[in-house]
């Protein structure tokens, strides 16, 4: 079985044995928005996942809607309490889908934009 467009600078280079750091990098760049009203909290990912980013999930066996981050939530008066809520949230959706936060596919998966 052998991967392409793992390469920065050679996208139609072929591998056989590609670097942990190589498939990781194909998740850099997937945002979570959240937009806010006066009423609610909506977050949801920006980017579709590409054909090699659900090959790459489907090969370590995790379900690709692993990144379906979308949230609909009231609003909450005290925006610390909305942090530690939305996290809290997060979390429990890595958890579910296997994910340790001590994973590689749980450090630093989510960043502000």
């Amino acid at each position: 079985m052998t991967f392409t467009g793992l390469v920065p600078g050679n996208p139609k280079m072929k591998t056989k044995r590609p670097t942990a750091e190589r498939l990781l990098s194909q998740f850099d760049n997937i945002h979570l928005l959240i937009q806010e009203n006066e009423t609610r909290v909506k977050g949801f990912v920006i980017e579709k996942l590409n054909t090699l980013q659900c090959r790459i999930l489907s090969l370590l066996n995790l379900p690709v809607d692993i990144f379906d981050l979308s949230f609909a939530e009231p609003k909450i008066k005290n925006s610390s309490k909305l942090a530690s809520h939305t996290a809290l949230r997060l979390r429990g959706m890595l958890d579910s889908a296997g994910v340790a936060l001590n994973h590689p596919l749980g450090r630093g998966m989510l960043r502000p934009l």
